[in-house]
């Protein structure tokens, strides 16, 4: 079971790089988390309030799908065991998305990563906000990112 987190992790940090899969770009963005979090060796529940069927720009797809495969990996590293629970909800035009586990929690080093980092930006640049919370009861990620492409500065 080690040997298949290892995997995982590194498999989801090599995606997170950049790699969009071709699911996402033809199936959309459920489709995409689907066929990823079905390998994971931790228990994962992924639900879709309004998001299934639903397409968004591209770069929106993207940021929320590198966002949920980073926090995954994040918590399948940090805790091992916990339950995982993505969801993915349309909130009028925008695309809130929601990752949380019932882990031990790892502190507020956690909050500073660089994937973490990477991901705050990308969301931000889209006019999206992004939060990070960790406590004794589990870590939540969560992000509000409009649905429509915001004009770059």
């Amino acid at each position: 079971m080690a040997d298949q987190a290892r995997t995982a992790i590194t498999e989801l940090r090599e995606l997170v790089r950049g790699i969009r899969p071709p699911v996402l770009q033809d199936a959309g963005l459920v489709a995409a988390l689907e066929t990823q979090l079905a390998s994971l060796p931790v228990d994962v529940r992924l639900e879709s309030r309004g998001a299934s069927g639903r397409r968004w720009p591209p770069t929106v797809e993207a940021a929320a799908y590198f966002m949920v495969k980073e926090a995954v990996t994040n918590a399948v590293k940090h805790a091992p065991g916990a339950t995982l629970t993505i969801v993915l909800a349309s909130a009028e035009e925008d695309l809130a998305v929601e990752v949380r586990d019932d882990g031990p929690g790892v502190g507020e080093s956690a909050h500073t990563g660089r994937g973490l980092t990477g991901l705050r930006d990308r969301v931000e640049s889209l006019g999206g906000v992004f939060t990070v919370e960790q406590g004794a009861g589990g870590g939540r990620v969560q992000a509000r990112i409009p649905g429509r492409e915001v004009a770059r500065r």
